[in-house]
């Protein structure tokens, strides 16, 4: 019979064992590692965006520049 078993059985309350807690905390270092892989590519879209967008600013500006003064 498993650990927890054996406790609800014996109505003890069961501490974690140390896989539960081991697993946790893997749990929660995954957990970051994808929250930060997902802020990272953000931030590389983000900036990608920017980019794209000043050099549309650019272009437009010169296009502009150019029907003015000719």
């Amino acid at each position: 019979m498993c650990l927890r078993r054996r406790c609800k059985a014996m109505k003890f309350k069961c501490r974690p064992s140390r896989e539960a807690s081991e697993r946790e905390e893997e749990m929660g270092y995954l957990l970051r590692v994808r929250f930060a892989a997902f802020f990272a590519g953000a931030a590389a879209a983000s900036l990608g965006g920017i980019y794209m967008l000043h050099k549309d600013y650019k272009v437009a500006h010169e296009s502009i520049a150019k029907q003015i003064c000719w």
